[in-house]
């Protein structure tokens, strides 16, 4: 079970990493542009994956 977790701790860090590594080459601007998505902007489908990751954390925890 151990190595499946680690698994998915690593991948979960390697789409972190290519998502942020995307996003540093966007403006404010466009960060914060109204997006026809789930959430309304880029920036704020980045917090709601940061606040995922805390709760999967803290569960696991």
């Amino acid at each position: 079970m151990l190595q499946y977790f680690q698994a998915q701790a690593k991948n979960n860090a390697w789409a972190n990493y290519r998502l942020l590594s995307s996003c540093k080459k966007l403006s404010e601007d466009e960060l914060a542009a109204k997006r026809t998505s789930f959430f309304p902007s880029i920036l704020m489908t980045l917090n709601h994956i940061l606040t995922v990751d805390w709760f999967y954390i803290s569960a696991l925890d």
